[in-house]
């Protein structure tokens, strides 16, 4: 879902002449607002969570996108590597980042 909702949000900020880095970043904060709220409601069980968890969970995500391209642009690898690079990071570290850090038991406000 959250591929569906980047590649949606990404290419309708492009067919309205948004430049690609401001349609990629509007994208993923879409995409991981969605994320937070569907990991609180239905993964993590938790009906409410306050800013600094949503913060958390953005900044969390964020930093597994941004390590991901340079990690790419470090290897010399092709940029278009970077999107499934991040999305295994992201299954993988965003969930046990998620479950850790932001969801944990006694965390919810």
């Amino acid at each position: 879902m959250n591929t569906l909702i980047h590649v949606v949000v990404f290419g309708l900020l492009l067919a309205n002449d948004v430049s690609a880095t401001w349609a990629n970043g509007m994208a993923f904060f879409s995409t991981a607002t969605f994320s937070y709220w569907a990991n609180a409601k239905w993964t993590f069980q938790q009906s409410y969570q306050n800013l600094s968890s949503y913060m958390a969970f953005v900044a969390w995500m964020g930093s597994l996108a941004i390590f991901s391209g340079w990690l790419v642009d470090y290897l010399a690898w092709t940029s278009w590597l970077a999107i499934p690079f991040f999305m295994v990071l992201s299954v993988i570290l965003g969930f046990l980042g998620a479950k850790k850090l932001v969801f944990r038991k006694g965390n919810s406000s």
